[in-house]
């Protein structure tokens, strides 16, 4: 798997990240290394017991944020959206846009969009940590965390670039939770063509350059220069593999 630079605490920024970070950049655990897999796990309790501190759940101060998220996680995977068909389907393109507002009851959503206005400001350590958790359901064994398949990322990521009613989606939030999350979903869906999982033939070489303009033009992402030499590199492997 491919990983931007490690999360720290950056000159950047002048912030320092809300709670520890197990990962130290200087020694990054790769999958395969011990304790990797204790390490991941370590990582999305902490950021849950952080947020749970903030009471976005207000509405039932007894209810935890890990468990919104595995109810969350069970309810998108149940039903995932088409990556692709819209143009041929027009069943497909109604169900791709009302598919999050369908699938997720009100308050979830409103504690989603709680968390992103408010924690803003790391979000790119909670983007990292999510998607270092999300990618290793096939080397990791299975927790009280519900971790949704690899083929259920995959679809979900495509679903986020690639059709109409995921880019609605994506175009009504904040640019830099869209230009995060649009980077991640084009990791996902690299690493799924390069192991022959991309069933729907996403190409993601439309993607890489406009994403890397917003990436340039955007100061406050901190780890830009990695996310960019990433880019460029995944753009390099289809010219040359075309």
């Amino acid at each position: 798997k491919t990983f931007a630079g490690d999360p720290q605490v950056s000159d950047q920024s002048g912030h320092l990240y809300p709670f520890s970070v197990p990962f130290a950049a200087s020694n990054q655990p790769k999958p395969g290394d011990e304790g990797f897999c204790e390490a991941v796990e370590s990582e999305m309790r902490e950021l849950f017991s952080y947020l749970d501190k903030k009471n976005y759940t207000n509405l039932d101060s007894e209810v935890k944020i890990s468990e919104r998220f595995n109810e969350v996680a069970t309810a998108l995977s149940v039903s995932p959206p088409a990556p692709a068909g819209e143009s041929l389907d027009p069943i497909v393109l109604f169900n791709n846009i009302y598919h999050i507002y369908r699938n997720l009851n009100i308050n979830d959503i409103k504690i989603l969009k709680n968390i992103l206005r408010y924690e803003r400001t790391d979000l790119e350590l909670y983007m990292q940590i999510l998607y270092r958790w999300f990618c290793f359901s096939d080397q990791c064994p299975e927790t009280t965390l519900i971790r949704p398949s690899e083929q259920i990322i995959y679809l979900y990521a495509g679903f986020f670039v690639n059709t109409i009613g995921g880019r609605a989606i994506m175009f009504r939030r904040d640019p830099l939770f869209r230009i995060l999350f649009t980077y991640y979903c084009i990791l996902i869906i690299h690493e799924a063509d390069k192991e022959k999982r991309n069933t729907y033939g996403i190409d993601l070489v439309p993607l890489i350059k406009p994403l890397e303009k917003q990436m340039a033009y955007y100061p406050k992402i901190i780890f830009r220069d990695e996310y960019l030499s990433l880019l460029d590199n995944i753009n390099n492997y289809y010219l040359n593999n075309r």
